[in-house]
């Protein structure tokens, strides 16, 4: 099944007829991959003569639910065909993706960005550990490199994997990246098949990524967060920070000046950011971050009503703030800021979660005292 990835990859979207034809005895295993658009082909093009445009003008038959294919050259003589002939078909890629990544022993579900490029799920070496899996697969003639040019971004210092159709269709652009950085690469032609239930099968492929994850553990713990070089003139109000899942965040700053836009991005783990706790099964997120930083991407606020939680929250904010002053260089002090008396803290950053989960500011209190809090009394004022 050497020549499946190509057929089906290089394709994308063809009638019923034509991925048959494509596939050959490929189409049976491959099919699941293919879903209908809801609509029918009007043309149907010849395997044999792709690069010619040849094919068949398709039109209605003389009975219901049968038609009829022409070629407009009158080489060859018409065909008939059936409704289920010219449906028109694509792929699933959340399907296929979700079964590269079973294949690959990967964690987590697939986040398709467009049709060939998203990332495939985790691999998770234990530890408390986890690098990203990136897919990209574009259509025959396209270049993989700007996909892999923003994938390596998102991961500047973190070890990811990359899974690709074939070593030939990579420029010199992309192998430099790949060789350059603390990448593994999968092969999906020479490394990912079908086995002989009809799943697909990776098991070198899946061994040599856990093997790789393994090795990388000890190089991302000897080091504390990359500090980003951010655009001169950035302050907190140019920077978003999104949750990408429950252990790993991103950094994205923008700025924009007469010159042009400046951009750059990277993601960290709450390890990565020494966010974390030790426990018997490894390290978890500690207290501040699961607390503190991920209420604050969830709502924008964090609000408690108890003085002695607030206490606690003061010191959390203080750890989180001096983790992204680390990362960013900017201003610890003016990551937040404070709602007196309100017990609230608000991010100065900006944020992707929906404005009806924005925590509101409780209302202020009548009466504070020099501390911020609410008064005992009038001599407390």
């Amino acid at each position: 099944m050497k020549n499946l990835w190509p057929q089906l990859l290089d394709q994308r979207i063809a009638p019923q007829r034509s991925w048959q034809e494509i596939l050959g005895s490929n189409f049976e295993s491959a099919s699941r991959f293919l879903i209908p658009t809801g609509t029918t082909a009007d043309f149907l093009p010849c395997v044999k003569t792709p690069l010619n445009h040849c094919g068949y003008k398709v039109r209605p038959g003389s009975e219901d639910g049968i038609f009829v294919g022409y070629c407009p050259d009158g080489e060859c003589a018409r065909i008939d065909l059936s409704l289920a002939d010219i449906a028109l078909l694509s792929i699933d890629w959340n399907l296929l993706l979700t079964e590269i990544g079973a294949s690959l022993g990967l964690d987590g579900q697939p986040g398709v960005e467009s049709p060939g490029f998203g990332q495939i799920g985790w691999i998770n070496p234990g530890q408390g550990a986890r690098f990203p899996v990136f897919f990209g697969a574009p259509s025959n003639g396209q270049s993989v490199f700007p996909a892999l040019q923003r994938f390596a971004g998102r991961s500047t210092g973190t070890p990811f994997a990359f899974v690709t159709l074939s070593r030939d269709r990579l420029d010199v652009d992309s192998l430099g990246i790949l060789t350059a950085g603390k990448v593994e690469t999968v092969f999906l032609d020479a490394e990912v098949a079908f086995d002989k239930q009809g799943n697909l099968s990776a098991t070198d492929a899946a061994a040599r990524l856990l093997k790789f994850a393994v090795d990388a553990v000890g190089s991302t713990r000897s080091t504390g967060p990359s500090q980003m070089i951010l655009p001169q003139g950035a302050d907190w109000q140019d920077v978003t920070i999104r949750e990408i899942d429950g252990h790993t965040i991103e950094v994205f700053c923008q700025v924009r000046r007469s010159g042009g836009t400046r951009e750059v991005r990277q993601a960290y783990t709450f390890e990565n950011l020494g966010l974390s706790k030790r426990t018997s099964k490894g390290p978890k997120p500690s207290i501040a971050w699961e607390r503190f930083l991920m209420p604050i991407l969830h709502g924008k606020r964090v609000v408690t009503s108890s003085s002695d939680e607030w206490s606690r929250m003061r010191k959390w904010k203080e750890a989180v703030a001096a983790v992204l002053h680390a990362v960013t260089g900017l201003p610890a002090d003016k990551a937040f800021a404070d709602h007196r008396g309100r017990n609230c803290y608000e991010a100065n950053f900006k944020l992707e979660c929906d404005p009806r989960d924005i925590v509101p500011v409780p209302d202020a209190p009548r009466r504070l005292n020099h501390k911020g809090r609410v008064a005992s009394g009038p001599d407390d004022e």
